[in-house]
This record gives structure tokens, C-alpha cells and sequence, in this order.
């Protein structure tokens, strides 16, 4: 997303909770170019006695960024980084069970991705996975807050793939392909 240079505006929009307005910060993207454009708005930052109690494993830049820059991103499509009051656990999508696991692992001779089941032992628990960035669809980059590991997880459509980045480097991906950034 940095590579994209948005312009940065100070504003107030109209909130779909009942007609409130808040004041925002627009990210606007394309603005030099009238083939593309899209803007995103992110929220007030939280007081330090706002940020929900089961953010407490949450990394401590992540949890500086939402109280001191912005609360996640307010669109009409719910994409982005999410208010840290909607960030859920991903308990709320199903039971442990449900979900298939799996991770990335490069080939030492031809450099290729693969997946690979994730052992037992090393399954996270999805009440402390919670989910800080999602998709129109639900799926979501998780961050694992039962330890200060970063350990970050990505939930697609039933399965949770634990990927080898860090958290900022897997925000950074989604919301430069959610916003359409690497196209432009």
C-alpha cells in the first residue's frame, strides 16, 4: 500500500450506523490517474481504554497504529482493516474441527511453494485467533494472540493457512489487492 502514495484528506462521512458522522481520514488512490480511482476511509483512533479486552495479545504495533493513526477502514464494502470492535474471533466461523489446516513450504531443489499439512501439535487455537483484515467474503488475515509469536494465519473459505510473514507484510498484500493497488 505504501508503494501506492495515496493522497491523505481529513473529512467527515456519514457512518451507515444509524446516520452518524465521524470524522475520517480518506485514503485516496489514483487520484493522477482518471482511469482509477478508489478511496478508503479509516476511523478516529481508539482511546487506550476503548480497545477491546481480547486485544490484549494483539501486537503492540498494531495496537499503537489503532490508537494512535486509525481504527481499521470504514467502506461501503466491508473490506480491509476492521475496527478493532469488529474484530472477530474466528471461533465465530465454526469449531475447530471444521476447519482444514495447512501451511507453506518451499521445495530446497525447485523453489516451489507448497502446502503441507500442519501437525497436531503445532494446530492454533481459534478462540485466540482473531481476525484483523478481511475480504467482501469473510476471509480474513488472523493474528494469533494466545502468545507475543505473530504467528499469522489466513482464513479462506473453511481452511486456515498459518503463512511465513509477518503481520504488517500480510496486511500490506491484502490491502493493496483489496483496494485494486497493484493494478494501478
Amino acid at each position: 500500500m505504501r508503494d501506492a502514495a495515496p493522497s491523505l484528506r481529513l473529512c467527515r462521512a456519514t457512518l451507515s450506523e444509524g446516520g452518524r458522522t465521524a470524522v475520517v481520514l480518506a485514503y485516496i488512490f489514483g487520484e493522477a490517474n482518471p482511469s482509477y480511482f478508489q478511496v478508503a476511509y479509516g476511523l478516529a483512533p481508539l482511546q487506550h481504554n476503548e480497545i477491546p479486552l481480547f486485544t490484549a495479545g494483539i501486537d503492540h504495533g498494531l495496537r499503537t497504529f489503532y490508537t494512535t493513526v486509525q481504527n481499521g477502514f470504514f467502506n461501503e464494502d466491508p473490506i480491509g482493516l476492521m475496527p478493532a470492535q469488529d474484530m472477530p474471533r474466528i471461533s465465530n466461523f465454526g469449531e475447530a474441527a471444521d476447519f482444514e489446516y495447512v501451511g507453506q513450504s518451499r521445495d530446497p531443489v525447485s523453489n516451489e511453494v507448497r502446502f503441507v499439512e500442519i501437525p497436531e501439535s503445532e494446530l492454533p487455537d481459534i478462540d485466540q485467533l482473531v481476525g484483523v483484515c478481511r475480504d467482501a467474503s469473510d476471509n480474513a488475515v488472523a493474528l494469533d494472540t494466545r502468545d507475543d509469536s505473530g504467528r499469522v494465519w489466513e482464513m479462506w473459505h473453511g481452511g486456515l493457512e498459518r503463512v511465513d510473514k509477518t503481520l504488517w507484510e500480510a496486511i500490506d498484500e491484502w490491502v493493496t489487492r483489496l483496494f485494486g493497488i497493484d493494478d494501478h
